[in-house]
């Protein structure tokens, strides 16, 4: 299909025009399932409210089934988080790399946009909570201390960012947070930084 050859801002633009041919329209809009979710979501968030019927239910369904991918496999890790947990032989290291995985994936809703508002917080405040959880097991972690950096960045608390910036400094190689540590001296006001 000419389309599948377009970059994807053509694509973009043939989805969203009105004025093409509802065939058209719709090949651009399956092309955006080949973009990274985070791209593509706004514009497939756009299309719901499309005039025609047959993009606004395309534009649902691959919304849709981004969302049950993710949340799919947030399940499972997550009932092997508590597997693990419920085992008294558990080894402390598996545990936290278990609240790891629950922590990045409760991330990737966030980073490919499919939680926002309420459920941004709320994925925010869970991913915070596993992340805690793997730093009270193992609390030098450079994985699970980026983790929270990041995580704490995202909920603007600054203190909890600045504390991961100086457990970092320890554990980790300054390529790994410097970009990070540039941002919070932006983000405190902290210009000479």
């Amino acid at each position: 299909h000419e389309v599948d050859a377009l970059p994807p801002g053509k694509v973009a633009r043939i989805a969203v025009d009105p004025k093409r041919s509802t065939s058209q329209r719709i090949r651009a809009v399956l092309a955006l399932r080949d973009m990274p979710a985070r791209l593509a979501l706004p514009l497939l968030r756009q299309l719901l409210g499309d005039p025609d019927e047959e993009i606004r239910l395309l534009a649902y369904s691959i919304t849709s089934t981004w969302e049950q991918r993710v949340t799919a496999d947030l399940q499972k890790v997550k009932q092997e988080f508590e597997a693990l947990q419920a085992r008294s032989t558990a080894r402390p290291e598996a545990l936290a790399q278990a609240a790891k995985r629950v922590a990045e994936l409760q991330m990737e809703f966030i980073y490919q946009g499919l939680a926002q508002g309420d459920l941004r917080r709320f994925a925010l405040d869970q991913a915070w909570t596993y992340t805690q959880f793997g730093l009270r097991v193992q609390p030098n972690d450079p994985t699970l201390l980026m983790l929270q950096l990041r995580l704490a960045m995202a909920r603007d608390d600054l203190d909890a960012a600045q504390d991961a910036l100086m457990r970092l400094d320890e554990n980790a190689s300054p390529a790994v947070w410097v970009p990070y540590a540039a941002e919070l001296a932006w983000k405190a006001r902290h210009f000479t930084a």
